[in-house]
């Protein structure tokens, strides 16, 4: 193998891949190399499995960074335009959607074949499974500085060493992020050798999780989520916002996240745009019973998802034969395995709140069941 290159890529993500495609269209030779077994690990869990990969309309103002005039030269150089022309080059199908953002219809596999076929086209050499262990800045010649990078090759079942050389290095090893994808604080090690100056790391466009009677309250409501209007420090997001077993997730939480800081308050209106008074009054109107504890006719509930409301599935557990003929029902459907499991969390949920707890024993033994 070549051992001197124009550029060593550290990292096969996103962003890897593009440094490396983009330095070979410019005549340079490149070298890749990925620690885990498989390039693009995050882009296949991106948009739930089919990509967010651009926006239509994309602004600087919509990035969060300590030098926003990077953000507007960036996209100056390289618009949301570029890329799309890139995806209908390779004929991948894709959809908007609301915030004008664009999906792969088929799956994320599409924008990671794409970008491993465009470097492959070019000459860019990409390697898996090598454990970089050492990087020096050897001299300069120049404007130029030269590097030596020390790997492991197969890292896995080989400890041999192989020192590499290259002009410029790029460093896209990601952050601290989902380690099991290939996330570590490498990056960040390696800036500190080299001395160069770090900000705070914070965590970003993540979940809320609670520890206290919240967490309770919300894995009884664990799987439903709601359109919410949610605040803090000025800023606000009209998005869904959706419960999970361990606090608040869903677009409207991942977005405020950004702008959120311990301690802060958070405002969240359940009902955006409607009045709640006005609402119960009307429904007590149409519906003298509405508020008097009254149950109305039938036991059975349907459980959907905002994201998509027709995934409805009709769930009983009034009584411990309606509890075992829902798990029956849920075990035969064609449903994902992950979708079956929070199906049976909400009812054994909801009935450990209606004071059912053989109702909830049987959902959590459907769970078990599912998961042998």
């Amino acid at each position: 193998m070549l051992k001197e290159f124009d550029i060593i890529v550290l990292g096969a993500g996103a962003a890897g891949l593009m440094a490396a495609l983009t330095a070979a269209q410019r005549k340079k030779t490149v070298l890749v190399l990925e620690k885990s077994n498989k390039a693009g690990k995050k882009i296949l869990m991106s948009g739930g499995g089919r990509s967010n990969f651009t926006n239509l309309y994309v602004e600087a103002e919509n990035f969060l960074s300590k030098n926003p005039h990077f953000c507007k030269s960036a996209l100056k150089r390289y618009t949301p335009d570029d890329f799309i022309t890139m995806v209908q080059k390779h004929g991948i199908d894709y959809e908007e959607k609301k915030h004008n953002q664009l999906f792969c219809i088929n799956s994320s596999k599409d924008i990671l074949n794409m970008l491993i076929d465009e470097c492959t086209e070019l000459g860019v050499q990409i390697h898996m499974d090598v454990e970089t262990e050492k990087v020096v800045k050897k001299h300069e010649e120049g404007n130029e500085s030269h590097y030596s990078v020390t790997s492991i090759f197969n890292s896995k079942v080989s400890s041999n060493k192989t020192r590499l050389e290259c002009k410029s290095l790029i460093v896209a090893t990601g952050a601290l992020s989902i380690p099991t994808l290939g996330g570590s604080g490498f990056g960040y090690e390696l800036a500190q050798e080299f001395q160069l100056p770090l900000v705070p790391r914070r965590a970003s466009l993540v979940p809320f999780m609670f520890s206290d009677e919240i967490k309770d309250l919300c894995e009884r409501l664990t799987g439903l989520s709601a359109p919410v209007d949610i605040t803090s420090n000025g800023m606000h997001f009209l998005e869904s916002m959706l419960f999970t077993h361990r606090g608040l997730s869903g677009p409207a939480i991942l977005q405020i996240s950004n702008y959120w800081n311990p301690g802060d308050e958070i405002i969240i209106n359940l009902l955006p745009g409607i009045n709640a008074q006005e609402l119960l009054l009307t429904r007590k109107a149409k519906d003298p019973k509405v508020g008097t504890g009254k149950k109305p006719k039938g036991s059975g509930r349907r459980l959907y998802t905002d994201e998509n409301p027709k995934d409805t599935v009709s769930i009983k557990y009034a009584t411990p034969a309606d509890a075992r003929k829902t798990v029956a029902k849920v075990k035969k459907i064609k449903k994902p395995y992950a979708r079956k499991i929070q199906i049976l969390t909400v009812v054994e949920q909801r009935s450990k709140f209606a004071g059912k707890p053989q109702q909830a024993s049987i959902a959590k033994k459907g769970k078990t069941a599912l998961k042998k």
